[in-house]
């Protein structure tokens, strides 16, 4: 409990109660979370999954009268130094009040970064004070929301907590750069022949197989070991974007082998205010890194991006991934900033870049 304000963890039964008649009675509280009208109880399951949702209650209470609601969540592997947290309050000052919470939270985890993202505009008042308290903005990117037909930026902050430690949690064998070496790679040659097409449950296995390889999967946000993911795994992704409409994976062919060698992540996010903006991830099979790939992806991508009306691209890599910066350069992306807390081959920023369609 701190101050006149009590977390309580989020139960199964809550999400077709107390919470979703908190979001159909505040408007403010939907706009948070980027919807207009009355989120649905699948959507508010995604948005703040239990485990690391707590609602936020009067400290009197023993109802449902809630007045905010936080997501703390951190996953192993790669964002392992880091924990991301969603705020929903009625008024900022909440924030600073719970935030004590949160940072013995992160502390207890070993964490050394807290990030949390908010539109600029609408929630300029909880910026500042988080700002105040000692957040840093690390990137934004340009008119991503939508909101009664303004446009507003997309800020994403972070908090660099290690001083907060009487010892640091940084780890000595993480600094040496070694965790994930360049394995050698058996390349294909030119010229190549290619076919995209969107991706179907018969292109699985290729999937499974590129991301799953270390010089593939090292630069990206998931992945610790060779082989991490299976055939299985690649079926419920594809089945999982067809089942919500908002993603569109495209795939890249090898005609004289029929096989996929790479595939692209071209995803609308689920709010209603940001149905404008598309995010994507590419990934090439390691095989055919350097063989001109990627830059045939991404003008496909552009293409799929225009059908669908999207008005801008975003998307993020990790700083040591050099060859991804010229890539996204090369294909008309542009710098939006940079937020640290991930674990590379070493500690590693993630760099955010957006192209805007014309």
């Amino acid at each position: 409990m701190v101050g006149e304000i009590k977390l309580s963890a989020l139960r199964e039964e809550d999400y077709g109660g107390c919470l979703v008649r908190y979001f159909e009675r505040s408007e403010d509280a939907r706009k948070q979370i980027g919807f207009i009208l009355p989120p649905s109880v699948d959507d508010l399951k995604s948005t703040f999954p239990l485990g690391s949702t707590y609602k936020l209650l009067p400290s009197a209470s023993s109802g449902d009268d809630i007045q905010g609601v936080i997501r703390a969540m951190s996953r192993p592997g790669k964002a392992s130094p880091k924990i991301n947290v969603r705020f929903v309050v009625e008024y900022p000052e909440l924030i600073r009040e719970v935030y004590p919470l949160i940072l013995n939270l992160a502390k207890s985890e070993r964490k050394l970064i807290i990030t949390a993202y908010f539109i600029d505009g609408y929630e300029r008042e909880k910026i500042e004070t988080l700002l105040d308290i000692g957040f840093v903005k690390g990137a934004a990117t340009v008119k991503t929301t939508c909101l009664y037909g303004k446009y507003y930026d997309t800020n994403y902050l972070y908090h660099d907590i290690e001083n907060e430690y009487e010892e640091s949690p940084r780890r000595e064998y993480a600094e040496k750069g070694d965790l994930y070496p360049l394995l050698p790679v058996e390349k294909r040659k030119q010229p190549l022949k290619l076919r995209f097409r969107i991706a179907n449950l018969d292109d699985a296995a290729d999937i499974a197989e590129a991301i799953s390889q270390q010089n593939t999967f090292r630069t990206l946000a998931r992945g610790v070991y060779e082989g991490f993911m299976a055939k299985s795994d690649s079926v419920s992704y594809l089945e999982q974007g067809k089942k919500s409409g908002l993603n569109f994976p495209i795939v890249c062919i090898d005609t004289e082998r029929n096989k996929v060698i790479a595939i692209s992540d071209l995803g609308i996010m689920n709010d209603q205010v940001s149905r404008h903006t598309g995010h994507l991830g590419i990934h090439v099979n390691a095989q055919y890194h350097g063989l001109g790939v990627g830059t045939a992806l991404l003008r496909e991508i552009d293409l799929m991006a225009r059908r669908l009306h999207l008005e801008s691209l975003v998307l993020s890599y990790f700083e040591i991934n050099e060859v991804a910066k010229r890539l996204y350069e090369k294909s008309g992306y542009e710098y939006r900033g940079e937020v640290p807390g991930w674990l590379s081959s070493t500690y590693v920023k993630e760099i955010f870049m957006q192209k805007m369609l014309t």
